[in-house]
């Protein structure tokens, strides 16, 4: 027999890693289909060219079925169908045999057999020429991300045991440099955060994706030595600073940086050190309500009295000889720290009063109205107006006074014009008032006019018969709605 002819015996129809799956499944024991092979390969571990000629109890329909390649391969996909992974692949530490093969694997992947509920453990090399079993491709996915994994832990742990006790280090930095008590001059400030993000850089991208150790660990600890210099020169100027009371706290830079980051910039580079043009722009509560004793020293006015610090506003009650209820009102932050808290903050000759204050909003309360009413009625009547609450209805309305008129230019004749009103609200009061609230009486006499103007707005002048008559229908849908609110259903 020639070389030729011998090879074509020895070739294999099934393999080792098949004839497991053939004899496991259910597939090949259809006598219809595949005559009686299942039956004549039990004795086989692996059927070649050779062995099926030489055994004359294959019958005609299993050998067709096997020396086809077609045929085998349908066989082979139908038999392959029956198995689907099961559970997770495994990396062991104890080499396990494989049950297709028969050689040990670290890695170890689960079959099973829905059919004939047989469950099989198959290695790493075997499973490639099995990956269209349901689920294996997504197991090898998984086993590679787990061997990915532990090459990345091995790593991380080498990199440590160089690192020693100090292997914090990184994780120290950040949380240092993150929390300063103060901003950092720009160029100290910058090298520490380029500093701690390569060296933090370095030392992930050795764990993720390997390289040169010792080369590695070399450059590390030539950045560790560079950051811990940038951090004693910049505990150094945190002690050469720390009685400016002009200098820049973490907090107020972090609410800067997230503001407005020009200005964050501009402070940095001023060494951290607030200047007036950047406290300008410095409308923080919790600084301002650090600072704002400090400011408040420069007022040369003592009937203000400090309430508080709100989130956007100070406020502020004023009681003297004209209020003799004290009233109280607001000033928005970002108004004060622009016009008036950036000077006081850094010019100790600065001072301003309350006339300074602008923006001033008087806040809308009963105790305020009274003060406020009982401090300017004079005034409004002077210049004929008055404003009035009716008393069961609680309707605001501006009065227009009665006044002597002449009849007609051709007579001296002098008649009293009627009184007239206008719908308004104690909110519309305030708003009117605000802008005179802590200037002198003189002011508001003078510019009387603006009070007129915001008078004028909205809804015509009624009559007193008119206000009447709008007094009764609201009282009477008033009296409506309250029968209606103890009608019980």
């Amino acid at each position: 027999m020639n070389r030729k002819s011998t090879a074509s015996n020895q070739r294999l129809l099934i393999t080792q890693q098949e004839m497991v799956l053939i004899k496991n499944s259910d597939e090949a024991t259809n006598v219809d289909l595949y005559g009686n092979l299942f039956d004549c390969i039990q004795d086989y571990k692996k059927l070649s060219k050779s062995n099926l000629d030489n055994n004359m109890a294959f019958c005609q329909k299993a050998k067709t079925v096997l020396t086809n390649p077609d045929n085998r391969k349908v066989m082979m996909g139908k038999i392959k169908s029956e198995w689907h992974s099961y559970k997770n692949c495994d990396i062991v530490d104890a080499l396990v045999n494989c049950q297709l093969c028969g050689r040990p694997n670290r890695y170890v992947y689960y079959i099973h057999n829905k059919i004939t509920n047989v469950d099989l453990h198959i290695g790493s090399d075997c499973v490639r020429n099995f990956t269209d079993i349901t689920g294996i491709k997504q197991q090898k996915k998984r086993l590679s991300q787990l061997k990915k994994e532990q090459e990345q832990q091995k790593r991380k742990i080498d990199f440590e045991v160089l690192e020693g006790d100090d292997s914090s280090f990184i994780e120290d930095a950040e949380n240092k440099f993150n929390n300063f008590p103060i901003l950092l001059p720009h160029k100290i400030y910058s090298d520490l955060k380029e500093r701690i993000s390569q060296i933090a850089l370095l030392k992930s991208a050795y764990i993720k994706n390997g390289g040169d150790l010792d080369e590695t660990f070399s450059s590390y600890c030539s950045l560790k030595s560079i950051i811990m210099e940038l951090f004693s020169s910049a505990e150094h100027y945190h002690n050469s600073v720390a009685g400016n009371p002009l200098l820049c706290d973490k907090r107020t830079a972090e609410w800067l940086l997230k503001k407005n980051k020009t200005i964050w910039e501009m402070v940095s580079k001023n060494g951290g050190i607030f200047c007036a043009d950047t406290l300008k722009m410095v409308c923080d509560e919790r600084y301002v309500s650090q600072k704002i004793m400090l400011i408040l020293r420069h007022m040369r006015d003592k009937d203000l009295q400090l309430l508080q610090v709100s989130k956007l506003y100070i406020h502020f009650s004023i009681k003297n000889e004209r209020y003799v209820y004290p009233v109280t009102f607001t000033v928005p932050i970002s108004y004060f720290m622009e016009h008036i808290g950036c000077y006081a903050l850094t010019d100790k000759e600065y001072t301003f009063n309350k006339e300074s204050l602008s923006h001033v909003a008087i806040e809308n309360t009963s105790n305020n109205f009274h003060a406020l009413y009982n401090s300017v009625f004079e005034i409004l009547k002077q210049n004929g107006y008055d404003f009035i609450i009716e008393e069961k209805t609680a309707q605001a309305y501006w009065k227009k006074l009665s006044q002597l008129e002449k009849k007609s230019q051709w007579s001296n004749r002098v008649i009293s014009s009627n009184p007239m009103y206008k719908r308004s609200s104690t909110t519309t009061f305030f708003t009117a008032l605000s802008p005179f609230l802590l200037k002198d009486e003189n002011y508001m006499d003078n510019n009387f006019s603006e009070i007129i103007k915001i008078m004028e707005r909205g809804q015509a002048w009624i009559t007193q018969k008119e206000k009447n008559d709008r007094e009764e229908a609201a009282k009477y849908a008033r009296g409506i709605q309250k029968q209606k609110e103890f009608i019980p259903y």
